[in-house]
């Protein structure tokens, strides 16, 4: 049980939420229930040390995961997916409420781990699924009304505590919305995965290219994991003609890669990587 409430199994490498604490709660009840405390105890304990000396020692890009989740995956895992959605249509008031809660605990969060490690990051990351294969999880209209406000927020106060850009993870088509993330502040996109709806790559260079960075779009489900070697080398490089052109791609597989993905296979996305992924472009 993690210290949202929330029940919590690992299953092989992820992790699956087993219980919803307030399925069955009332508006009432939101006040009352024992929110996580950013503050509470020392969660940046030898952070600060250790994100110095990477960025002292080290010529990598920092890269920071402060939150296991967003405000809109918080909501649901607190509520159940079924409800918070049916919430956000006829129970407003309380989807609001739920997510203006969720969010002042991130924003908390945030703070704490920023103060730790603000100055010697390069990219932060803010996880938060919007999209499923075939499109958004909710509406355009629905997020911008109640997801993008608080988004919006949330990143103003990071970008008030860091210089870092910040790296939205979102599975699946999330082209509708893509506009919006730019226009609020999201600098990088993740993990672009390319057989989801309208998530194209040459699609999306075309039309969003010249105003985010574009992270992942290696098909790790089919290709890494089933194609042959000539396939992998085949897909990176036409993920780099495709996404790199003039900047903004940093190559990666679209997802996590699963253990039955051939070794040799790895081996050729990055050999092929170092082969031809660097600017200026050799493909």
């Amino acid at each position: 049980v993690n210290e949202w409430g929330i029940t919590i199994k690992r299953v092989g490498p992820y992790i699956q939420r087993m219980s919803h604490p307030l399925a069955g709660a009332p508006t009432s009840n939101l006040e009352s229930y024992p929110w996580p405390d950013p503050y509470k105890g020392d969660r940046a304990s030898g952070l600060k040390e250790k994100a110095r000396s990477l960025y002292e020692t080290t010529d990598y890009a920092i890269f920071a995961d402060a939150v296991n989740g967003g405000i809109f995956e918080y909501a649901q895992h607190l509520r159940g997916m079924d409800r918070f959605f049916m919430d956000m249509v006829s129970n407003k008031d309380f989807a609001e409420a739920l997510l203006d809660r969720v969010l002042e605990v991130l924003m908390g969060l945030f703070d704490v781990y920023l103060n730790a490690v603000g100055e010697y990051i390069q990219i932060i990351l803010y996880p938060d699924d919007y999209g499923m294969q075939t499109g958004l999880l909710i509406s355009p209209q629905l997020f911008r009304e109640m997801i993008k406000p608080r988004l919006k927020k949330l990143i103003d106060f990071i970008k008030g505590k860091t210089k870092a850009k910040i790296m939205l993870h979102s599975d699946g088509s999330i082209y509708k919305i893509i506009n919006d993330l730019i226009k609020i502040g999201i600098d990088i996109l993740n993990p672009c995965q390319p057989y989801a709806k309208d998530m194209e790559p040459e699609k999306l260079k075309e039309q969003f290219g010249d105003k985010v960075v574009f992270h992942g779009a290696i098909d790790q489900h089919k290709i890494l994991r089933e194609g042959t070697v000539e396939e992998v080398k085949e897909e990176v490089h036409r993920k780099i003609k495709g996404l790199a052109s003039g900047g903004g791609y940093i190559l990666a597989p679209a997802h996590n890669i699963e253990e039955d993905t051939p070794v040799e296979n790895l081996m050729a996305m990055y050999d092929s990587a170092k082969k031809c992924g660097q600017y200026s472009i050799r493909c």
